[in-house]
């Protein structure tokens, strides 16, 4: 079973060193993101403050809040996120008007989205 869970203090430096991982992140920072600890400290105080409306949830307890659908958006040439995603059962659709308008852009990215009744 793969647990996703909302990102605490704790996990600050297991952020730390997935970020700094070349091959995980050469789509997003090519060579990894070299953080600090307290860098990525101040990133998570900034995820924190954004609860509840930009949390993130690990998708039960997103389900559990009343979501019906979540939704991820990997680079579509990142085949290990993809896969990942396709084996929780995320599938791949255009992606909405209303994610667009969050600043999405479907020609960069994926859109990949999970419905509440599908068993995870």
């Amino acid at each position: 079973m793969i647990t996703i869970k909302e990102t605490t203090y704790d996990d600050i430096m297991n952020i730390q060193s997935l970020w700094a991982d070349a091959d995980v992140m050469k789509y997003i920072w090519p060579g990894g993101l070299q953080e600090t600890l307290e860098g990525v400290r101040e990133w998570v105080d900034r995820e924190i403050l954004k609860r509840p409306m930009g949390n993130h949830y690990s998708i039960e307890e997103a389900f559990r809040n009343g979501a019906e659908i979540v939704w991820v958006d990997p680079h579509p040439a990142n085949s290990k996120a993809l896969a990942l995603y396709e084996r929780l059962g995320f599938v791949r659709k255009d992606m909405p008007a209303h994610v667009i308008a969050m600043g999405e852009d479907p020609n960069v990215y994926a859109y990949m989205e999970l419905r509440k009744e599908k068993e995870i």
